[in-house]
């Protein structure tokens, strides 16, 4: 029997999910950089952006907590910038939206995108995305959903799958290929709806797992943002 593997724990550390990033280092393509969520100064460390949806705006503040000061707003400070991913480095900029002014992202069109920001040469990123419309209001996304899709021993990773959502509502549709180390990446997911995921490849069971909706976890970050797959081995005719 294929064999999702779903756990409310199993988040990926960021060194899993990092090394799953650098997948195009083995030839599967270019692949997106992970952002920094926090910076390991001794002396500063630069927390996420604390963002909330303003009518069709987003508004943001950013902060740093310093050693001899405490926590200090660096909101007007900060560099920002709208992208389509929080898996990108953020300096492609978005055609869905802009920063109006420090914090204040406002949309241009249709669209989902991710909001960074720069303090002193560290960089972060919101824990949500964000779908955008500048004639309604601006909804909070889960960033990606991902996961490790293997042979059944769980550890033999496999490359080429097409992993989709089959029965999403908005996200009905959304798929990804796994990457030569067996990762997938699917962006922009609505919060608090579940759905089912499909991991299909020729020679192999296609297997089904339902994820039961992203909600916000004690960080912030929705979650659960994983989900994985044991794939068996079609038998030969």
């Amino acid at each position: 029997m294929p064999e999702p593997i779903y756990n409310q724990d199993m988040a990926l550390p960021r060194a899993v999910l990092a090394f799953a990033l650098l997948g195009g280092l083995c030839g599967c393509g270019e692949a997106p950089t992970p952002p920094t969520e926090v910076s390991r100064s001794p002396q500063m460390a630069v927390l996420r952006p604390v963002c909330t949806p303003v009518r069709n705006e987003i508004h943001c503040t950013e902060t740093v907590s310093e050693r001899d000061r405490g926590t200090v707003d660096v909101t007007t400070s900060a560099t920002w910038s709208v992208a389509d991913s929080n898996l990108s480095d953020g300096l492609a900029a978005s055609s869905s939206a802009r920063v109006a002014s420090p914090g204040v992202i406002i949309p241009l069109r249709q669209g989902n995108i991710a909001i960074h920001v720069r303090y002193l040469g560290e960089r972060s990123v919101a824990t949500h995305t964000y779908a955008v419309d500048p004639a309604a209001p601006a909804v909070p996304l889960a960033p990606y959903l991902t996961g490790f899709v293997s042979e059944v021993d769980g550890m033999s990773a496999i490359a080429g799958v097409r992993v989709e959502i089959v029965d999403g509502d908005y996200d009905s549709g959304k798929s990804a290929t796994t990457l030569i180390n067996g990762y997938y990446f699917i962006e922009h997911l609505r919060m608090a709806r579940s759905f089912t995921v499909r991991a299909s490849k020729s020679g192999y069971l296609t297997s089904e797992a339902t994820h039961p909706g992203f909600a916000d976890g004690g960080s912030g970050d929705p979650e659960p943002s994983s989900l994985h797959f044991r794939l068996t081995r079609a038998s030969a005719n």
